[in-house]
């Protein structure tokens, strides 16, 4: 309530746009305690992102002037060229020779242009998260900020609609942008053609189609992905559980918007791109760590002494005045509701308190109190959204150390696997009797815990995703790494030195 009536009183006085009320900057590491919610209230609208001018961005409202034509019918001889097999961009040919196993050591980044972000500054945790931090953390992405420096042509975009505007008006403005863009190169004497990679981090599963812009570089070269790749979940008052819908194939029958023709729909495929272990968390694991119990990341913290059987860090009931969003959510409360059922049955101790901060907050920083509440737990239970999947939480929960269980989900990051590294439970009572069964099994347990943890921070984090989205594969892996101590490092140059 604090930080909506303050973001309110500064749009009153005309200091603040409501478009960039919720901006926020790289989070901070901050002690329990030492910062109060109004001061990081005051951070947050203190870094509100700034034209260069000093002026707000104000995305969908502002948009570039049409550029002027070096002549007559440019535009078709674009759109004839972007089809030009022999124009296509020398970047593409290097990106497509990298192999995942060749030593990569003497591989020149790729430069990397952030859309609209470059422009805008960050707008939502995964702008942050996995767009800034991944590319700037990345040996093999480079950042770079200025839309008309050509100087290395190799340059490609990254363009992230996650900003809570509608699909239509975004790839509006992305043509837009690119128009602009093709026209400063033109004059400056470089190919017209550039791979955009267009990467969706929100929760829907509906497919879009920027074709205007495709139409302008090339559809051949602008690429497309998706965090979630599920239809029709949704919780079921029948039987109060969730319905885990289906998984929807590269094919014409993905949940394509209506305003993507039919005639186009199949024509392209969309890579997996779920979210990520965050850097931020990894920082702060390794300060708990570090000052409580006197470990670092790489020592075998599965084995720590847990007082806790179960945690999942969601409130019984429908209380008031908790920092968790309870839309979309009567999922989680089930789950809380029958683990206190089989808690009680067969004398776990188990916890529903809320660690840290949850909601836009939650994401965009990280409290040691989070941390540490997964650090005590043996089996960390982790339950997603009610219409989607996919969240941070599932990776947090590995990085911890802690056994950790999720309800099934179609778009399990890669490498993980059921009764391996984690654990996926489909029903109430498959809940209660695998939970049963680890905790009464330790050794197994706290193996499952280690491969987890592995799989987590050796293929999850931020740079692995952008490598992935630009290079088809990730290109810091630990076989590419002379540190013996890889993937147990807050950042990539460590892991990759």
């Amino acid at each position: 309530g604090i930080a909506r009536d303050f973001r309110k009183h500064l749009q009153n006085l005309g200091l603040l746009e409501p478009a960039t009320a919720a901006a926020s900057s790289e989070p901070q590491h901050v002690e329990t305690g030492q910062t109060t919610t109004i001061e990081k209230v005051v951070h947050m609208v203190s870094s509100v992102a700034q034209y260069p001018t000093g002026k707000p961005y104000l995305f969908g409202r502002d948009p570039l002037p049409e550029p002027k034509v070096p002549f007559d019918d440019f535009w078709n001889w674009t759109k004839a060229q972007a089809q030009n097999a022999s124009r296509l961009p020398k970047i593409l040919q290097r990106i497509q020779t990298h192999t995942a196993s060749a030593d990569t050591h003497n591989t020149e980044p790729v430069p990397v242009l952030l859309w609209p972000q470059y422009r805008s500054g960050i707008q939502t945790a995964e702008n942050l998260h996995l767009g800034q931090n991944g590319v700037g953390e990345s040996p093999f992405l480079d950042m770079v900020n200025n839309i008309s420096d050509f100087s290395n042509e190799d340059l490609v975009w990254i363009a992230d609609p996650g900003w809570g505007w509608a699909w239509k008006g975004w790839c509006e403005a992305l043509a837009n942008a690119t128009k602009t863009t093709i026209v400063e190169r033109y004059n400056a004497g470089v190919n017209t053609r550039w791979p955009i990679f267009i990467v969706d981090f929100t929760d829907g599963a509906g497919r879009q189609r920027c074709l205007e812009a495709e139409s302008l570089v090339g559809k051949d070269i602008v690429f497309y992905s998706a965090r979630s790749i599920a239809k029709s979940r949704g919780f079921d008052d029948k039987v109060n559980w969730v319905k885990f819908g289906h998984t929807v194939n590269n094919s014409a029958d993905y949940g394509y918007l209506k305003d993507v023709p039919k005639s186009v729909r199949g024509e392209k495929d969309y890579f997996h791109t779920p979210l990520v272990v965050r850097t931020d968390t990894i920082q702060e694991l390794q300060h708990v760590l570090r000052t409580k119990h006197e470990m670092e990341l790489w020592d075998p913290i599965e084995e720590l002494a847990r007082p806790l059987d179960v945690t999942h860090m969601w409130p019984l009931g429908n209380p008031q005045f908790v920092s968790v969003t309870q839309r979309h959510a009567k999922f989680r409360r089930r789950v809380s509701e029958l683990l206190s059922q089989f808690g009680t049955e067969l004398g776990w101790k188990t916890s529903f308190e809320v660690k840290g901060h949850g909601a836009r907050m939650g994401r965009r920083g990280v409290e040691s109190t989070y941390l540490e509440g997964m650090l005590k737990t043996k089996i960390m239970v982790v339950s997603q959204r009610d219409h989607w999947e996919d969240h941070y939480r599932l990776l947090e929960a590995l990085v911890s150390g802690a056994c950790v269980f999720t309800d099934f989900m179609y778009g399990l990051p890669a490498g993980l696997q059921n009764g391996t590294s984690l654990i996926l439970y489909t029903s109430p009572q498959d809940l209660k009797d695998l939970i049963q069964y680890y905790l009464t099994h330790d050794d197994e347990r706290i193996a499952m815990a280690k491969k987890g943890r592995y799989v987590a921070m050796a293929h999850h984090r931020s740079w692995h995703r952008m490598e992935e989205v630009v290079h088809v594969h990730q290109m810091s892996t630990c076989a590419n790494s002379k540190h013996a101590k890889c993937p147990y490092m807050v950042h990539a140059n460590e892991t990759y030195a």
